[in-house]
């Protein structure tokens, strides 16, 4: 199974019934010195999380984070081949996430990254938020919101 499709098919569902009870914010990732701002949005129905860590899992669209990181792993991310050899540099800061596809019911894996920061702004201010992002090679069809962030994020 293509582990983009079940991530989308996990994305998708019901989300569409959630679009205006949806909070957003802007959102800057940085790693390895560089940044990227882009809109999010909570999605409720996002419960991707690391097994291991507990830490929520935002899905961003890949055009949006794609400058920061090398052409190799811009590579990695739109072919979603998990099998890929990868410098050690971007090997230590994957995770391998499990997503239950809401319609072919299966179970995949989609690699996120530990950024260096996650940072959310909104009207109250900027906050940290200790999550992890997982690159997706296509449109999350969240209108003007490119990423999709974990509930109580953006509170």
């Amino acid at each position: 199974e293509d582990e983009a499709a079940d991530a989308a098919a996990f994305a998708g569902g019901s989300r569409m019934k959630r679009l205006a009870a949806a909070k957003c914010a802007d959102v800057v990732i940085t790693l390895d010195g560089k940044s990227a701002k882009l809109r999010a949005m909570t999605d409720t129905g996002n419960m991707l999380t690391d097994p291991l860590s507990g830490r929520g899992v935002a899905l961003c669209e890949l055009d949006a984070v794609a400058d920061l990181f090398s052409s190799e792993m811009a590579e990695y991310w739109k072919k979603g081949d998990l099998s890929a050899d990868l410098s050690a540099k971007y090997a230590k800061r994957l995770r391998f996430i499990p997503s239950r596809g809401a319609l072919s019911g299966k179970t995949s894996l989609i690699a996120a990254v530990e950024a260096d920061s996650v940072t959310v702004i909104n009207g109250k201010g900027e906050r940290e938020a200790d999550i992890l992002i997982a690159p997706v090679p296509y449109n999350l069809s969240a209108g003007e919101s490119r990423a999709l962030l974990p509930p109580g994020f953006v509170d």
